[in-house]
């Protein structure tokens, strides 16, 4: 035969001791409620800055790209400025005229640049070179200004001795 053992009745607590015993369960179920509260808090700012930071990184990519091509823009810009140049100075300048106005100048040649270091991300600006070009090319179009010179200096001469 098996021993079967019953529960024990707690003894009765008095009034006051019941209500002493109720108030620090109460206590301790808000205790609970707030740091259940503080836990759904975190994990939703958790989950928002992960959402952000892959926004983040997204918009950096975007940025970076765009600045790749606006500095491809900006290089073909400076070529095709500097091939048109002597033409548009022969346009522009009277046959005297020593400085004849350029089609284009450059102050500052910069592009926006999105860097990361760590979890922190920085938007700056990258400067650009622009008068670092092709050696070839360069090289082709400083023999093409030499030609243009020496034909404008041959042009003087021979002016020179008609007059």
């Amino acid at each position: 035969m098996a021993l079967v053992t019953l529960p024990v009745a707690p003894e009765p607590l008095s009034i006051p001791e019941a209500l002493a015993q109720l108030q620090q369960e109460i206590t301790e179920l808000a205790l609970c409620q707030i740091a259940i509260a503080r836990w759904q808090l975190h994990q939703q700012q958790t989950d928002q800055c992960q959402k952000s930071m892959q926004q983040l990184e997204a918009i950096q990519e975007r940025i970076n790209a765009l600045a790749a091509e606006l500095e491809t823009q900006m290089r073909q810009f400076h070529l095709t400025a500097s091939a048109v140049n002597p033409y548009y100075c022969a346009l522009q300048s009277p046959p005297n005229s020593q400085h004849p106005a350029n089609v284009w100048e450059i102050h500052h040649a910069a592009v926006p640049h999105v860097m990361r270091r760590g979890s922190q991300f920085i938007l700056t600006a990258k400067s650009l070179d622009l008068s670092v070009t092709d050696e070839g090319a360069q090289g082709r179009e400083r023999a093409r200004h030499a030609c243009r010179r020496r034909e404008a200096l041959e042009r003087w001469l021979l002016a020179q001795r008609h007059c």
